[in-house]
């Protein structure tokens, strides 16, 4: 049985709360459409905004989707500055949250928001 395709969007005030309203949405989208992926991109989805509440400026878009390739998530906020994957120090208590995009993603990227403004950083799931 092939699974339709699906799309949901957040959109979330930039705040310490963010990221749990972030893992909430993406855990429920994800359950509903893959569940073998929800906790994975519950994870990421909360690096991502955590990243955006901390560096980017605005509102935070979540933008949650399904198709035949998979489960995607993009996180964009309006600050342009495109996010670089960082090596902190092994005591560090941050600076991680990309990297575990890169590791655990079949695939991720950044690229300009479709607005015009800012920019997104999009993860898939198999």
């Amino acid at each position: 049985m092939q699974q339709c395709a699906a799309r949901e969007v957040l959109t979330i005030a930039p705040s310490r709360h963010a990221p749990a309203q972030a893992r909430r949405a993406v855990h429920d989208f994800a359950t509903a459409v893959a569940p073998a992926c929800a906790r994975t991109a519950e994870l990421l989805a909360s690096e991502l905004v955590t990243n955006a509440v901390t560096h980017g400026r605005g509102d935070v878009r979540v933008v949650m989707e399904y198709d035949d390739r998979g489960l995607a998530v993009t996180v964009s906020d309006d600050e342009p500055a495109v996010p670089e994957v960082a090596s902190p120090a092994g005591a560090a208590v941050g600076g991680r949250g990309l990297r575990l995009v890169e590791v655990l993603s079949s695939d991720w990227g950044v690229e300009p928001d479709r607005r015009g403004r800012g920019k997104g950083v999009w993860f898939r799931l198999d």
